[in-house]
Formats: C-alpha cells, structure tokens, sequence
C-alpha cells in the first residue's frame, strides 16, 4: 500500500494489473502539501492538529464533519462538543463547558491511534509507549501517568 502521484491526481492503495484501487484527491500545489478530499475540501494531512476546542472550530469551517486526515474526521456532537473520530471511534473528544479534553482509545492501541491523540494534546502533554504500556507525560506534575480510556485533561 502506498501513494503514488499520476499527473496531477493523487492516488492511495496497491498496484496491480486491474489499475488503481483507489483515488483520493487532485493535488495543490506540490506533492504532500495539500490534496483535496472527493469532496474537494482542502486536507493537509501532515499539518493536521488540533489542541483545543477553538482550534477544532477553525478547523470545522462551519461545518457539522469534516475530513482532517485519513479516517479521521471532526464532528459536532449533540452537546456542542467537538469529537475526532478515527475509523468512526472518538479518540478525543474538546468540551466547551467544562473546557475539558477527554481521551479514549476505544480499545484500539495503535501506532495510528496514539498519533491521532497526540495531535489533540495541549502543548506539552504527550502519549508514549514504554515497554507495552502508554503513559502520558503531564508537564503540570513533570512526570508520566497510565493512560486510560476515558482521562480528561483540563484545558
């Protein structure tokens, strides 16, 4: 599986002797600085962050979903509060009121899933894996804490 680029068309999946698998976007610019979803709103897939409950307005556009990257997207919940969802789980969902930030795995700890939560992190705070286990490091208490499903941060 990988990316490959066929004039100004970006494409994801396997090669093979039917063709290609699957297209996800044209191109902006220079390869990896932006593509548009199929549904041609912008994406910078590198770029995405989003470390407070402002910043994921921002990223909404006055939307109510929005794709942010791959299989991942932002939505509004029922209570105004602003979820990532990853292949349709939240691994981060921004409170507005309390401004809170509450973190859940859903069960899936993988590479994908602690990168995704990493760029909802407030600056400072980050997920590690060690030895099997992942810690969040709070820079409040400057030491590691076990992450588990369901652990708010104050923002």
């Amino acid at each position: 599986m990988g990316y490959w680029y066929r004039g100004m068309v970006a494409y994801v999946g396997r090669r093979c002797s039917q063709g290609i698998k699957a297209r996800i976007g044209v191109l902006v610019g220079s390869p990896g600085t932006g593509v548009l979803d199929l549904r041609g709103n912008t994406m910078n897939v590198r770029d995405f962050e989003c470390r407070s409950y402002e910043q994921s307005v921002e990223l909404l556009k006055g939307k109510t979903r929005r794709t942010v990257c791959n299989n991942t997207e932002l939505v509004v919940g029922a209570n105004s509060n602003i979820s990532v969802l990853l292949y349709g789980h939240p691994m981060a969902s921004f409170w507005f009121a309390p401004d809170v930030l509450v973190l859940d795995s859903c069960g899936f700890r993988t590479v994908t899933t602690k990168d995704r939560i990493n760029k909802c992190l407030p600056s400072g705070y980050y997920l590690s894996q060690v030895k099997g286990r992942w810690e969040l490091w709070d820079p409040t208490s400057k030491s590691t804490v076990d992450f588990m499903d369901g652990m708010q941060i104050p923002l």
